[in-house]
């Protein structure tokens, strides 16, 4: 039986590991958004932030072309994404046009443990140049990018964008599991994966475990 599992939050939060893991595990399809983003840097590349944005905005109707196609034959599926006010219209009119279930796993964490995750994942050489660079890629050789940190932004202005956008408070009704990555120490993805099932045998749309 078809539905869709959303797991949405804030940068840094830990959503793409969960959602790499709970695909694993439930052997479900996964999109996400940012891994779209990274091919269609590296294919394309961008020379100022308003390009970037079409690129984020083309990741996304990726994403929805991608869960049209699986939905279309039934299929469940996992989409995971920084989720914000502007993309409930598009999701919505997913979920009605094939009139299909849904669940959301929301991620949290308290504000300034994310901004300094966020300094740590920008300065890593593991994570993908385009998230950081807002002014063109792949880069110009010897021009200085400027990490958040360097660029000035604050905690309360991070915090006050994300709030705006609704990133943090992302909510599209229905049943919705809220984890808090604070201490990542306490989480146990088993859990959290046990809770999911449940819901969904819950409504109907796996068999009992």
């Amino acid at each position: 039986m078809k539905y869709i599992i959303f797991i949405s939050g804030l940068p840094a939060a830990g959503k793409t590991t969960f959602a790499k893991y709970l695909s694993s595990k439930m052997n479900l399809p996964l999109m996400t958004k940012d891994e779209i983003k990274e091919c269609l840097y590296d294919s394309l590349g961008f020379k100022n932030k308003n390009e970037k944005t079409k690129l984020n905005i083309a990741s996304l109707n990726i994403m929805n072309l991608f869960a049209n196609t699986l939905l279309s034959v039934n299929k469940p599926i996992i989409l995971e994404s920084n989720f914000e006010n502007l993309s409930k219209p598009a999701l919505y009119e997913l979920i009605e046009k094939h009139e299909c279930d849904y669940i959301t796993i929301h991620f949290i964490a308290e504000i300034e443990v994310l901004f300094n995750r966020i300094i740590k994942r920008d300065r890593s050489t593991e994570w993908h140049r385009g998230h950081v660079i807002n002014t063109q890629y792949p880069e110009v050789k010897n021009e200085k990018i400027l990490s958040i940190e360097e660029q000035g932004i604050t905690v309360e202005q991070f915090k006050k964008n994300m709030d705006y956008r609704g990133v943090g408070t992302f909510n599209l009704g229905g049943d919705r599991i809220v984890v808090d990555t604070t201490d990542v120490s306490s989480i146990c993805y088993e859990d959290i994966v046990e809770n999911i099932m449940k819901e969904l045998t819950r409504k109907g749309l796996i068999k009992s475990v």
